[in-house]
């Protein structure tokens, strides 16, 4: 078994005005118990090993806000359903050649012994924010490295005009590659600077924190 110890990263500088709160984070589930894997799958599929076995070792991350974003052209986005300057904050300013964001808000994962994390799209949910993006994905290990790097990443799709999230949709995931079992335990952060430091500094090893 491995222990893989998680808590919520509000992205530092948001202030009170744009501040989420941490009650509106989800807990991280696996996919075989955010979906009814048992309909989804079918009998066919329902006892292959390959599928189930990935689905016990993959989280779900949902949104803890309702925000739409509209390209109006390559300059001009526009927030609705929430304050402008807010959707500014969380999508983020559009990176590189093709657009990328980053959402401003995040988890942060490790693990008590070396251990890769892959973030992926959340091919198994279909919504506003899934259908209209092309997610940005990276795998690090968390029994090294201790970073936001739970946050979800994505560029908009040739064609797409619009990105709606509801607050509860699924946004990415997160796989565990191992063979042993996971056991997931949320830490309890009091501390602002403590992760502030995991945003600053994205290279901390996990040695530095005992």
């Amino acid at each position: 078994m491995i222990n893989v110890y998680w808590t919520r990263a509000i992205a530092p500088g948001s202030g009170e005005r744009h501040f989420i709160s941490p009650l509106r984070f989800a807990e991280p589930v696996f996919l075989n118990k955010d979906i009814d894997y048992k309909e989804f799958l079918g009998p066919a599929l329902l006892h292959c090993p390959g599928i189930v076995e990935e689905m016990t070792k993959t989280v779900v991350i949902k949104s803890p806000v309702t925000v739409d974003l509209q390209y109006t052209d390559e300059q001009n986005l526009k927030v609705h359903r929430q304050d402008p300057e807010f959707g500014k904050i969380f999508f983020g300013d559009p990176q590189g050649k093709n657009g990328i964001h980053q959402l401003g808000f995040g988890y942060i994962f490790f693990a008590d012994k070396p251990l890769m994390a892959t973030n992926l799209p959340a091919y198994y949910h279909d919504n506003g924010y899934t259908k209209n993006v092309n997610a940005i994905c990276g795998s690090y290990d968390i029994g090294r490295w201790f970073r936001p790097g739970v946050r979800p990443l994505f560029q908009l799709k040739p064609g797409a005009k619009n990105i709606n999230i509801n607050e509860g949709d699924a946004l990415m995931y997160v796989k565990f590659n191992t063979d042993e079992k996971v056991n997931f335990v949320e830490f309890l952060c009091f501390s602002n600077n403590f992760v502030a430091v995991s945003y600053t500094h994205l290279t901390l090893p996990t040695s530095d924190l005992v």
